[in-house]
């Protein structure tokens, strides 16, 4: 394929081969780390790459990023096919583009713009700059704000408003007068603060018989210039534009039929009529001295509605941005309303309603931001500012109103419903885009909600506590829009402070602690100076929250977070509150089933839909067609303490309990047959609220018997999904309190579950005593059942602890009580799966005594009875042994067959803990084929498994495993064993092809 590419620079960054065109790329640092290359193809230094790039980070740090950074671009301009190196040329010390690879629009505008401003004749010179300002689409790197990058951009930038100077004098020339006020209208478009060259647009209007348009080019002028220089600012040029605008008598009526008298003649003393139409720029666009961040999706959806481009439909007349408080809803809307007056020429304006109270305010707020003159009904006044107002053909005007939520409380739907839509309705240019904490509710309303800014991912999770304790790239993590705000707003008030190795972890932390919501990003950096990011990470943790901010500017309502969430709080119905205090009981979202039942709220469907549109309750569609209910952290802990305060705590744990105790009692049975994989799913989802309903057990005597019989159920989950550890943890908790010492089924089975899992922890002596304990009283009770599960439970441990022959009589006792339970109750139906688990470590025990014949004959037993219950999980694990007794026997094909089937099988059910055994028994089989570094490989790949999934190696297979690391070592040398094992720490069973023999 031809590697060759034009990279175009001005507008969106886009790289145009023949066989593909980029437009999008990993990170915004790649894609400015592209355009700079671009910019200056051939060898650029590394170190100054570096120090231009990565600033913050030492030379090491820095390189490891480039490299990162460097790959990901190559993959894009390099795909297969095209030969590494014939576009991006790296070396030890340089990196740059092939010159003779690259093309850009940068260098073909700048050609065009030297010959054009040389060229003798004004056709010349009208063919060649007509070409220059086509190329430019847009600003160089719009949003990079490094140094270079701005420089370029003011750098091309005045080159293009050069070119129009020179293309409009060259129109002049001709007469051309049309094409020059065109050429005339984007300068000023591109630089609005030139006096001549708003006298130029007006002189060429005029010269060209467009009355009207220069009458509206003078009064945009002055209004401009008086907002930003103050009245009486430019008298010269607006005696120029006098001059030019008397040479065409005085004003005749607009075409449209006006709702105000036309404006008379000029006057001598202003280019603007005595009695003028209200005329923009007016209602200003708020300005921010601190950056913008993020919100790229939100943005291309507005456009996407309110500019859709040419013959792709009309645009949306009403668009509503939802969210709650400190989400950033009223930034958004300034920024787009700004960027779209910059890109489009879009008239826009600006209404602030925060501080109203009542709907019939609104007209009156928005006639005065518009400064039209008193008198009359606000509401036609306002229309006839939009109707008589003079606007290129095809163009329209944007209104934000901004904070509408409170003119919707209290019965102000209907007032506000009206007035929108009658001002829609008599303003046909018109289109609004409001702020609101919840929708308006006018008919064609299109909503958009606006989330929290993203977050780090995963690989940056951390307890607060260990700092640069996380491999990840810090090039990455500073291209997460959370940070980049918190980062920014941290340095303008200590400028030293910047991301390191040494406080990634807890700036990741902090901004997931703050679920991205941009109000709180700003509170926690105003506090910088005070409290670091650990530090306020730790503050967090402990429930204090943020402090109010130190900072001056910000209304009363954005101090603080619970300031915020009050003035939302207050526009709610007693029944919401109601309900949305109740709701703060639940972690990690509920359903509408839970809501009716823990909340005891048979409305609650309706009043979560309120509270939906109120912005303080998220929903979303699961798999299965369900919707999930959620809450922001922040309103969470806001709404419990107003729960507290109406003291309903205790009773909402209590029915919380209740209800999903029950859940798991639900699901316990199941978790053994064939609906495994929904029930498996279901508790995950619903982890966090079992996880508290425990935690509540835990601290209340009343509900410790309940709490015996939610971790026994839960046992298998947690087996199933590798929470072995917590799992271990929680059943510890609750049988160690003095309440739960007494003798009962629920203990007994809490007691089994607990041996259970500490067993896999390699726990023997804390299963045994658990199992010892389950024994006695299921004996004193004459419970089969739980006397049978304690000694498959104590067999377990003696196997594990080589005492072979007591293991194997407690397993058959054990098989001998399953017996006698069922001679005494016979159910046909009932899957025994601790029969199928006794068989199945009667088959463990054989392979270690070397009878494979016997082995095969338990597992053989454990599958029957595995697979006609429909215990997927349990089959699973018996292939997995039945693979062990094929590599015991020397027949890898057939032992790898069933590693990976059993581990295939797994997955699919999300139990991912056991890949440990599947890459250790494949680590084997390469071993016994020679393949010596796969074996290191796959070895180390199997304990960090291990180590992820807290699922310690047994004592009685360490020795084996340490011999093995030694001939490991000795065979392949101590530095490509190093090599092989660090390889294998990020290999996944997946990935673990093992070449067969021969």
């Amino acid at each position: 394929m031809d590697p060759r590419c034009r990279i175009n620079l001005l507008g969106p960054l886009c790289v145009i081969q023949a066989h593909q065109t980029v437009t999008r790329f990993r990170t915004q640092k790649a894609a400015a780390l592209l355009a700079y290359f671009a910019l200056r193809p051939g060898p650029h230094a590394r170190e100054q790459v570096i120090d231009l790039f990565w600033p913050e980070m030492d030379l090491a740090a820095g390189r490891g990023n480039l490299s990162t950074t460097l790959s990901g671009l190559r993959r894009r301009l390099e795909p297969p096919g095209i030969r590494p190196g014939s576009v991006l040329v790296t070396t030890h010390a340089q990196v740059g583009l092939d010159p003779a690879a690259v093309t850009t629009d940068v260098v073909e505008f700048e050609r065009f713009c030297a010959e054009g401003e040389t060229a003798a004749s004004p056709d010349k010179v009208i063919s060649l700059l007509n070409r220059a300002v086509n190329l430019y689409a847009g600003d160089f790197q719009e949003g990079n704000f490094q140094d270079w990058a701005v420089r370029e951009s003011e750098r091309l930038h005045a080159r293009l408003v050069s070119a129009l100077d020179r293309l409009g004098e060259a129109y002049e020339t001709l007469e051309r007068f049309a094409e020059a006020g065109e050429a005339a209208r984007r300068r000023v478009s591109a630089d609005p603060y030139t006096e001549e060259a708003h006298v130029a647009l007006v002189r060429r209007l005029v010269r060209s018989s467009q009355r009207g348009a220069a009458l509206e080019a003078a009064r945009s002028f002055e209004q401009f210039f008086e907002r930003e220089f103050g009245e009486g600012s430019a008298r010269d040029a607006r005696r120029a534009m006098e001059e030019f605008l008397g040479e065409i008598g005085p004003a005749a009526p607009v075409s449209r039929a006006p709702l105000t008298p036309p404006p008379p003649a000029l006057s001598s003393q202003s280019v603007l009529p005595a009695d003028p139409l209200p005329t923009p720029p007016l209602a200003p666009i708020p300005f921010w001295l601190s950056r913008f961040f993020g919100r790229e999706r939100e943005m291309l959806r507005l456009a996407s509605l309110l500019l859709p481009p040419k013959g792709s439909g009309a645009p949306l007349r009403l668009t509503t941005l939802l969210g709650p408080g400190g989400t950033g809803k009223t930034r958004l809307a300034a920024e787009f309303a700004r960027r779209a007056g910059e890109r489009f020429g879009l008239w826009r304006g600006f209404v602030p309603l925060a501080d109203l109270n009542e709907p019939e305010q609104i007209a009156a707020r928005i006639a005065h931001s518009l400064r039209l003159p008193p008198g009359g009904d606000s509401q036609e006044r306002i229309a006839a500012f939009f109707v008589n107002r003079e606007r290129p053909e095809g163009s329209r005007d944007l209104l934000v109103l901004d904070n509408m939520e409170q003119l919707l409380a209290g019965g102000g739907e209907a007032s506000v419903v009206r007035i929108v839509a009658e001002l829609l309705a008599r303003s046909p240019e018109l289109t609004i885009l409001c702020t609101s904490r919840r929708p308006l509710g006018v008919q064609g309303e299109r909503t958009i909600s606006v989330e929290p800014l993203e977050v780090p991912d995963a690989q940056w999770e951390t307890d607060g506590s260990e700092e640069g304790g996380s491999s990840g790239d810090l090039a990455s993590l500073l291209e997460v829009p959370s940070v980049r705000l918190y980062v920014d707003r941290a340095q303008a008030l200590r400028p030293e402070f910047g991301l390191s190795a040494a406080n990634a972890a807890s700036v990741a932390a902090l901004c997931r602690a703050l679920e991205g919501s941009p109000l709180a990003l700003e509170l926690a950096a105003s506090w910088v100076r005070l409290l670091p990011p650990r530090k306020m990470w730790e503050r967090l943790s402990q429930g204090l929250g943020t402090p109010e901010t130190r900072l001056s500017d910000l209304p009363d309502r954005q101090r603080s977070l619970e300031a915020s969430l009050e003035w939302s709080w207050r526009l709610l119905t007693p029944a919401q509150q109601r309900l949305l205090a109740g709701l703060s009981i639940f972690r990690g979202g509920w359903d509408l089933r839970a809501a009716e039942t823990v909340c005891a709220e048979p409305g609650a469907l309706e009043l979560l839909a309120d509270l939906q549109e109120a912005s303080l309750v998220t929903a979303s569609e699961t798999g299965d067609g369900d919707i999930r209910y959620g809450l922001l952290e922040s309103v969470r802990v806001f709404s419990q303490k107003q729960r507290d305060q109406r003291g309903e705590t205790e009773t909402l744990r209590t029915r919380h309990l209740s209800f999903f105790a029950d859940l798991a009692a639900e699901a316990a049975p199941d978790l053994y047959r064939s609906r495994q994989a929904y029930w498996l799913d279901a508790l995950e989802t619903e982890h966090d609220n079992l996880r508290a309903a425990l935690e509540w057990t835990v601290v209340d005597p009343s509900s410790r018997e309940l709490g015996l019989r939610l971790v026994s159920a839960l046992a298998p989950f947690w087996r199933a999904r590798g929470y072995l550890q917590e799992g271990y943890d929680r059943c510890a908790a609750l049988l160690s309190g003095a309440a739960s010492a007494g003798a009962s089924e629920a203990r007994i089975g809490a007691l089994n579950a607990g041996g259970l899992l500490a067993s896999l922890l390699a726990k023997y002596a804390e299963a045994d005593a658990f199992h010892q304990e389950a024994l006695e009283i299921a004996r004193a009770q004459r419970s089969i059942l739980g006397e049978s599960a304690a000694l498959l439970g104590l067999g377990t441990v003696r196997y594990w602890r080589y005492d072979y022959p007591a293991a194997e009589r407690l397993l058959q006792e054990s098989l001998s009580k399953r017996f006698e339970a069922r001679v005494d109750k016979p159910d046909p139906r009932r899957y025994d799966w601790e029969e199928a688990a006794t068989h199945h470590t009667l088959g463990n025990l054989a392979i270690r005594l070397e009878n494979y014949a016997e082995a095969q004959a338990q597992f053989g037993r454990a599958l029957d009875l595995r697979r006609a219950a429909g215990d997927t999980l349990g089959v699973a694990g018996t292939l997995g042994a039945l693979g062990q007794v094929a590599l015991a026997q020397g027949e890898y094909d057939t032992a790898e067959m069933h590693l990976r089937e059993s581990q295939h099988i797994f997955d699919s059910l999300g139990q991912r803990w056991t890949a440990a055994l599947c890459l250790a028994g494949l680590s084997r089989i390469a071993e016994e084929r020679g393949t010596i570094a796969l074996c290191a490989r796959l070895l180390s790949a199997a304990m960090a498994v291990r180590k992820r999934h807290h699922f310690p190696l047994p004592p009685a297979e360490r020795p084996g495993h340490e011999e093995q690391l030694r001939w490991l070592t000795e065979e392949l040398g101590a530095s490509a064993f190093n090599a092989a094992w660090s390889e294998g720490q990020t290999l996944s069973w997946e990935q673990s092809d093992v070449v067969p023999a021969g």
